[in-house]
């Protein structure tokens, strides 16, 4: 069945799958891609191309794959 928002109750779940199936492209903003390294993740080789794009250093990829990391286990450990 495919993603509907009428369907998920984890808001967490519904960021989730909100970020993964727009056709909008994600990397352009630098906020909606840091926003959707958090909630989605990126690839390394996406993040090479992000730290061009928007002048993100070591540093900044490395939090946004902390808060990705921490974003999973919240959605992981919801109870709804």
């Amino acid at each position: 069945m495919p993603f509907s928002f009428e369907q998920e109750l984890n808001p967490l779940k519904s960021l989730e799958c909100s970020y993964a199936t727009t056709s909008k492209d994600m990397a352009v903003s630098k906020f909606d891609a840091w926003c959707y390294g958090i909630i989605c993740g990126w690839d390394d080789a996406s993040y090479k191309d992000l730290q061009i794009i928007h002048s993100w250093s070591d540093n900044d990829v490395d939090l946004n794959k902390t808060l990705h990391e921490n974003y999973i286990k919240l959605l992981n450990e919801a109870k709804i």
